[in-house]
């Protein structure tokens, strides 16, 4: 029989637990916030505090390869002929080579043209094994270096990103040109007119503004960064400072190490009634926003909520429009993606092919993009789910496309749709000089 416990005893246990709690509690906002004093004890309660969604991450990856949601379709199902000379550039997972590729294909016939394969993990690795915040990428297995958003140029390079990982530019016959290893690169590679880039990267060393708030590694401090073709950063801000400048910053962001997770920087060309020339619109899923910034200015022009949730991609779609990806995960009716339309002269949202998302259960949770043609036909990408859906501007289904082998599909990287005639016809031209060896199929 256990002995009655006296009640003293209970309410000073509950006085100590408390206590605990509360000191434990001290120390982790006292590593949180950067503080230098008592710096060992501190990491182990930060330790001791992530250790449940480090288990998460081992027992379910972020980044899971394969899918079986359309184990019973077709590779290739085509509905209507695509009446355009259009190439497809196609970043997938090869389960065949178990590595990452990136194709061009003739969508007409569905016929690879020419491959890139991922950059060898030796000829990355001998540049940053000495970089401390790409401790995590080094440790990552090599079939998960996923060539994202590649941006095929007129010499038929590719530059892609290795999701958290360095920038990097192949050549046509697949030779590196450089690798920018000065930051985590992530997400959407956005070209600006013939000669920039714009890629989202996490900065280190950090902002003035994260540095007061964070000493060790591991805050992504998610910034806008422009690039030359030649791989040099040439501009580059951090948008918790752009926050904090506007008037939207506040120390809530940093409960977590990754607040902002900005995933596409896009850039507007022209001046119109709603938009300045060199405006940039950048999608923050974390917050569930897209931010209309001007760079000139320092100014957040306008900052959209409400409609969407945890979105990836934004398109300057008109001379008052954007399209936005919407993942949409909160709210009452979160079955489907979407693809919403938002009017600056209206101040509404739209939605497109919401009735043909819905027929055709597409829905990823995180990740995935759309395009909108000059035409109006509309493309999009099921990244976790490895396929991609290319409608008319009639909304007619041209084609889907499964990334399959056996009865599984493999996950996709931000593919895209060529529509740049002269780029089409120099990309053809290569190919047809034969000049690079035989690639594998």
């Amino acid at each position: 029989m256990f002995k009655k416990i006296d009640s003293w005893v209970l309410y000073l246990f509950i006085i100590i637990f408390f206590i605990i709690i509360i000191l434990y509690g001290s120390l982790l906002r006292h590593q949180i916030l950067g503080g230098e004093k008592f710096s060992k004890i501190s990491r182990i309660a930060l330790f001791i505090s992530e250790i449940p969604s480090n288990t998460k991450k081992i027992i379910f990856p972020k980044y899971d390869l394969v899918s079986k949601k359309h184990k019973n379709k077709k590779k290739i199902t085509s509905n209507n002929p695509v009446d355009n000379d259009l190439l497809l550039l196609l970043s997938r997972y090869s389960p065949k080579k178990n590595k990452f590729v990136v194709e061009i294909i003739d969508i007409k016939k569905f016929k690879v043209l020419h491959q890139y394969e991922i950059v060898n993990r030796n000829e990355i690795n001998k540049y940053i094994n000495d970089k401390k915040e790409f401790k995590d990428f080094n440790n990552r297995p090599f079939n998960k270096y996923i060539m994202k958003s590649p941006l095929i140029l007129e010499d038929g390079s590719i530059i892609f990103q290795l999701e958290y990982g360095p920038l990097v530019r192949k050549n046509f016959c697949g030779d590196i040109m450089w690798i920018n290893y000065e930051d985590l690169y992530h997400h959407y590679i956005s070209k600006y007119k013939d000669d920039y880039i714009f890629v989202p990267s996490s900065k280190y060393p950090y902002s003035d503004t994260v540095k007061k708030y964070r000493k060790n590694f591991g805050f992504k401090d998610d910034s806008i960064t422009k690039l030359n073709l030649d791989g040099k950063i040439i501009f580059q801000k951090s948008l918790i400072e752009i926050l904090k400048d506007n008037s939207l910053f506040s120390e809530s962001l940093f409960k977590n190490d990754d607040p902002i997770h900005l995933n596409k920087i896009e850039p507007v060309l022209e001046d119109t009634k709603y938009f300045e020339k060199d405006d940039l619109f950048l999608s923050s899923p974390a917050l569930s926003a897209i931010i209309h910034y001007r760079p000139s200015t320092n100014k957040v022009v306008n900052y959209l909520v409400g409609e969407f949730s945890l979105q990836h991609d934004v398109d300057v779609v008109s001379d008052k429009e954007i399209s936005i990806f919407n993942n949409n995960q909160y709210g009452k009716d979160t079955k489907y993606s979407e693809i919403l339309i938002y009017n600056f002269e209206t101040k509404k949202f739209t939605k497109k092919l919401k009735d043909q998302l819905e027929k055709n259960n597409f829905k990823t949770k995180f990740q995935g993009l759309h395009q909108i043609l000059s035409n109006g036909s509309i493309f999009l990408e099921e990244t976790i789910h490895g396929r991609i859906l290319f409608f008319n501007n009639e909304d007619k289904l041209y084609f889907e496309y499964v990334n399959k082998y056996k009865n599984n599909s493999y996950m996709l990287g931000w593919s895209s749709i060529i529509d740049d005639k002269k780029l089409i016809k120099k990309i053809l031209n290569l190919i047809d000089s034969k000049k690079c060896k035989k690639f594998d199929k």
